[in-house]
């Protein structure tokens, strides 16, 4: 046990969000070091920011209240003062973690996005504004981009098959405010339920 002054600073923990992106997983149960930290948490869910210590973890997901066997057993390390979302994408059979960095700095009055790319049956990408140009090329399932400075703005996106002008996905009214870094996910099916679409979660 820790006393009061042995707690951890700031400096040796990491903060940690889950975000459910699995189409045909249902509710789901996320247990993290043997200790359940998620219930029945829904598919295009995110979770608030938990504090880890930093080192390794142990994730298991299990479809919820079943605890007899695992979705997916994995683990993680987080890093010293480092902030990630993890992802659950692809379906419940093959279930995969998408670990991301978060970095939450933004310049004053500027906003910033990434693309995650979470859907297990759809192609490649690019990230376009709607009959312009593309600002995150061939991204394909399990990828990320890098972040995007932008000015705050609201502006109608589109995904594109990546090197075609064939739109796959139309991402209309994204909304980037000032101060606020942003995520945004690519979930869903192409030749299923639930279908394709795009979340935005900020960061």
């Amino acid at each position: 046990m820790r006393t009061q002054n042995q707690q951890p600073s700031e400096g040796q923990q990491a903060k940690v969000r889950i975000f459910h992106g699995s189409p045909d997983a249902g509710q789901v149960d996320i247990y993290v070091d043997g200790t359940r930290i998620l219930k029945d948490f829904h598919y295009k869910e995110a979770s608030g920011y938990a504090s880890l210590p930093a080192g390794k973890h142990q994730i298991d997901i299990y479809r919820a209240g079943n605890m007899v066997s695992t979705l997916l057993s994995r683990k993680i390390i987080a890093a010293a003062g480092k902030a990630y979302t993890i992802a659950a994408a692809g379906i419940a059979s093959k279930l995969k973690l998408v670990i991301l960095e978060d970095h939450h700095k933004v310049p004053a009055g500027e906003t910033k996005v990434r693309f995650a790319h979470l859907s297990a049956d759809a192609p490649a990408v690019d990230i376009a504004v709607k009959n312009r140009d593309v600002v995150f090329p061939n991204i394909a399932f399990r990828q990320a981009s890098k972040y995007l400075a932008l000015t705050p703005m609201t502006v109608d996106l589109e995904a594109r098959i990546s090197g075609t002008p064939n739109v796959a996905l139309a991402i209309p009214r994204m909304q980037f405010q000032a101060d606020q870094a942003y995520t945004l996910l690519a979930v869903g099916s192409v030749a299923n339920e639930p279908v394709l679409e795009a979340i935005l979660i900020p960061d």
